[in-house]
């Protein structure tokens, strides 16, 4: 089942994404899907697996934003999407590996019915 998140029109959410157990890694390219009726991707935060990490691209509604062209292409062209990739050099995160690995934040532009009471 989605997440159910509330807030209302005109303000914002913010979305962690975690990573929990996973074998070392030096880096991620994650795509999140949200309906862009209702949330709309404004910024990004990094979190704290990757020791000082390197941006390699950022995707909003499968159209690159970063960096300016000419930028790699996105992993998906879904309006719905956003997409943060980044990496590492010269090592490998601790095995398991968990934590957040960035969290993006949306206006809330939209709203959406209810489902047995979950907003």
């Amino acid at each position: 089942m989605p997440a159910a998140l509330t807030g209302n029109k005109g303000s914002q959410v913010s979305v962690d994404v975690f990573i929990q157990g996973s074998d070392p890694m030096n880096g991620f390219d994650i795509v999140v899907l949200a309906n862009h009726d209702t949330l709309n991707p404004i910024n990004y935060a990094m979190g704290n697996v990757l020791t000082s990490p390197t941006v390699l691209v950022v995707c909003v509604g499968g159209k690159p934003v970063f960096p300016s062209p000419p930028a790699p292409p996105c992993s998906s062209s879904l309006p719905d999407t956003f997409e943060l990739a980044a990496a590492m050099s010269g090592s490998l995160t601790p095995s398991p590996t968990t934590g957040l690995l960035f969290t993006v934040v949306y206006n809330i532009t939209g709203t959406t019915p209810s489902l047995n009471g979950i907003p």
